[in-house]
């Protein structure tokens, strides 16, 4: 069974033009590069690198999902 996830109308938009999810999810929880790395074990520089187009490992994609609160599929499906 396939969960659903309504996404907000602001990560939408920014996704829309050409905003990364990662960075659009991280924006939308005004969370800052330092405390996602924080929650995700993530160090700061690869979530640049992430933000800024890098294809996200598996576990990376599970710790960041966990860190939005969202399905992980939305991070790599491309919504």
């Amino acid at each position: 069974m396939i969960e659903t996830y309504e996404l907000p109308n602001a990560i939408v938009e920014q996704m829309t033009n050409g905003v990364a999810a990662i960075r659009a999810f991280r924006r939308h929880s005004q969370q800052s590069i330092t405390g996602l790395s924080e929650r995700t074990g993530i160090v700061s520089s690869r979530l640049h690198s992430l933000e800024g187009g890098a294809i996200p490992r598996q576990d990376e994609v599970k710790a960041l999902a966990a860190a939005f609160g969202i399905p992980a599929r939305l991070l790599t499906s491309g919504a």
